[in-house]
């Protein structure tokens, strides 16, 4: 696997591989806002081949919260329909949990998985892709 591209946003970086994964890699816990949630879509659509998303997010810290807002967008269902699958690396056995029992409650048109591992991930979201 190799990247493609890679973008420094300053709040995240974000890379591209040769596989068409979409990986956010969110350099610290501040909670992302709406606007960096809209700039890192407008991203994927523009440097991104697949009409449905596959992306995996990663950060420095166990995980990182959106703001409400962000929440919101993240599970409207105009964005829903751009994604296939996303991936979640979150390093706590007991976070990865929690998240998966909130998706669970939270029903999307689209596939959700956490992983403990980058390989995890993306193998899973390989085995998603069409």
């Amino acid at each position: 696997m190799k990247i493609v591209v890679k973008k420094e946003l300053g709040f995240a970086n974000i890379i591209i591989y040769d596989n068409d994964v979409f990986h956010i890699h969110i350099l610290d816990r501040t909670p992302i806002t709406l606007d960096q949630a809209q700039q890192i879509e407008a991203l994927r659509f523009s440097l991104t081949k697949l009409p449905l998303g596959l992306t995996l997010s990663t950060s420095n810290d166990d995980f990182v919260l959106p703001t409400q807002e962000t929440i919101k967008y993240i599970q409207s269902d105009k964005r829903s329909l751009t994604i296939r699958a996303n991936a979640y690396v979150v390093k706590s056995f007991s976070h990865r949990l929690a998240m998966k029992a909130a998706t669970k409650i939270n029903k999307k048109s689209y596939s959700c998985g956490y992983f403990e591992s980058n390989d995890k991930a993306i193998a899973w979201l390989m085995s998603l892709k069409t």
